[in-house]
């Protein structure tokens, strides 16, 4: 390598004047580096303004001036800007001549002698001189540009910073975007890694080797298969469903919810149940009936632990097709929901009495009211059957949900971990492998419940359709409902049964004819999208065929005439109170 003597540019010296630093006497972190930091800005602003003031001393107005304050004013602030324009003008000039005068072929040379231009070899020469000897770190500013000598490595350094802070914004924003997706993941109660970013177990390395062959001879079988063949395991459902001794109260025992006492007609025995009581006021003749469910506090998905949840999310929406929430409490280990009175469910009108068509219709818009209802507030019932509804007790015509043991949300049955304890389950990295609670046969599921493929709105839109087939039967059973035959059914032959029911469906009236096949079409067409809109469709059919039926004076056949007389009684005996309450005005005119 040819050897390049170092040479020190034109216009710069070899050992600049190092510019003059005042050291901070305190420590880092310390309070008294801010005061001292501020007194040294305070005073270096007072410095500025005295310079400022030594180079433009005031000059005297002269006397003869016509001029104005304001035009005076604007004078000085023109003057003011064309000497910036002016000094900015030189600037460009000089930084122009610096950039161009070294560079190797350049037509604009400045330097007289030729011979003193420094070649390629030179300028790196001298850079890498000023890098490591003299720190150009330390160099004053303008004298570390001179000393860089060509535009081309001072825009790439230029570019670097730029680089660096750009960098460092996109870095900063991207931590940003991390922990709002790890938050949001950790509400939803999902992960927030792709499967491609969650690290992989290491696999071992296979070692292969010849193994004898297995022999044809079986295996000897152990003691707890012979015992389990001999003695078949019972599969239980859920805890909350097995069957429980306990007497937590006696027969005619007495609950306090709250500060209600309320006197029970039957004993509470087991982990869940319903049984009707009388609230007993202190210092009021009066008593009322009510309904009274406990469970006990067993924290599961079948339940029914979000009853009291749902009546109240019903009760503020309004509907009329909803039990009234009493009380909600605890007694003893039990959690408890008292509800005003119900009568008998709606199977056993089903099974006793004859019903007329303006009855059955009646009854089929009296529960599409509570279906859509539900599903008004995010909630999927999943067990819609003639047992699952009751005539209210004080108005016997409005007919209402007396359950809600399998109830979701819809939100809880998108999500494939189930509930929270699936949830911890499958986030540890060895998953165990889970057993799904029995799906049990039952007459009025949905087609996809039967494989566990459930949706939500459109499985009740379809078991509420069956439920409707059920009430215009005439009294009867549906096909796979006879007892002949339920005992034999599984869930392949009941789904099976249920497609063809669907096919072949027809009624001997024409107009129920009609307006059910309507129904069936809007209820096998709704999805997780459509729900509402299907919703709506369906409840203008049904209304068009109230409304092409006759009116009905005569009483309800699940209403005797004993009652009818009682509700009337205290219908009338409601009205006079409330005369008494708000007499009416008189409408006289005085002139």
């Amino acid at each position: 390598m040819k050897y390049v003597e170092i040479q020190t540019l034109p216009g710069s010296s070899p050992r600049p004047r190092r510019k003059k630093r005042r050291r901070c006497p305190y420590r880092k972190k310390d309070k008294g580096k801010i005061r001292w930091r501020h007194k040294l800005r305070k005073w270096k602003r007072r410095k500025k303004r005295l310079r400022k003031r030594a180079k433009n001393p005031k000059s005297r107005s002269s006397k003869s001036s016509t001029m104005t304050p304001e035009q005076k004013e604007r004078k000085a602030r023109r003057k003011k800007i064309k000497k910036r324009k002016k000094l900015r003008r030189k600037k460009v000039q000089r930084r122009k001549h610096r950039i161009r005068r070294h560079l190797y072929g350049s037509k604009h040379r400045k330097l007289s002698v030729k011979s003193k231009k420094l070649t390629k070899a030179a300028i790196h020469a001298r850079l890498r001189h000023l890098r490591f000897k003299l720190r150009v770190r330390i160099l004053h500013k303008y004298q570390r540009d001179r000393a860089l000598i060509c535009s081309a490595k001072r825009k790439a350094i230029q570019n670097l910073k730029m680089c660096w802070k750009r960098a460092r914004h996109r870095r900063k924003k991207y931590q940003r975007y991390r922990r709002q997706l790890e938050n949001f993941a950790h509400r939803k109660r999902v992960t927030q890694w792709r499967n491609c970013q969650i690290p992989k177990e290491k696999k071992a390395v296979q070692v292969h080797f010849d193994l004898p062959k297995a022999s044809t001879q079986r295996r000897k079988e152990t003691k707890r298969v012979e015992y389990e063949r001999q003695h078949p395991i019972k599969v239980a459902i859920n805890a909350v469903e097995m069957k429980s001794e306990q007497v937590h109260v006696a027969k005619n025992g007495k609950v306090v919810l709250g500060s209600l006492v309320v006197c029970v007609k039957e004993p509470i025995v087991g982990d869940f149940g319903q049984v009707r009581g009388r609230i007993q006021y202190i210092g009021h003749g009066d008593q009322g009936l009510c309904e009274v469910r406990w469970q006990s506090q067993l924290h599961d998905k079948g339940n029914g632990s979000n009853e009291a949840q749902i009546l109240a999310k019903l009760a503020h929406l309004g509907s009329q097709n909803a039990v009234r929430v009493l009380f909600f409490g605890q007694f003893l280990t039990l959690q408890c929901t008292m509800i005003s009175q119900l009568r008998e469910s709606l199977q056993y009108c089903l099974d006793h009495e004859k019903l007329d068509m303006q009855s059955c219709v009646h009854i089929i818009q009296q529960s599409f009211y509570c279906v859509k209802d539900l599903h008004k507030i995010g909630y999927a019932h999943l067990g819609i059957c003639p047992g699952s509804f009751c005539f209210l007790n004080s108005n016997p015509s409005v007919i209402v949900f007396n359950n809600f043991q399998f109830s979701r949300t819809f939100e809880s049955l998108r999500k494939k971990p189930e509930d929270s304890e699936d949830l911890r389950k499958h986030s540890r990295k060895t998953s165990r492998a889970r057993r799904l609670p029995k799906n049990l046969v039952l007459p009025y599921m949905s087609r996809r419940q039967h494989f566990r493929l459930v949706k939500g709105a459109p499985d009740d839109y379809e078991s509420w359709f069956y439920f409707c087939a059920r009430v215009l039967n005439d009294g009867k059973p549906l096909e796979w409902e006879k007892k002949e035959v339920l005992n034999e059914m599984d869930h392949m032959k009941m789904s099976l049964a249920k497609y063809e029911f669907v096919k072949k469906y027809k009624h001997s009236d024409p107009l129920a004819d009609k307006k059910m096949k309507q129904i069936l079409a809007y209820c096998l067409s709704a999805n997780e999208t459509n729900a509402k809109k299907v919703g709506y469709f369906v409840e203008r059919v049904i209304q068009h065929w109230v409304d092409k039926l006759d009116k009905r004076n005569a009483p309800w056949p699940w209403i005797s005439e004993k009652e009818l007389g009682k509700l009337e009684k205290e219908k009338d005996a409601w009205e006079k109170k409330l005369k008494e309450k708000f007499p009416e005005k008189s409408r006289k005119c005085n002139y």
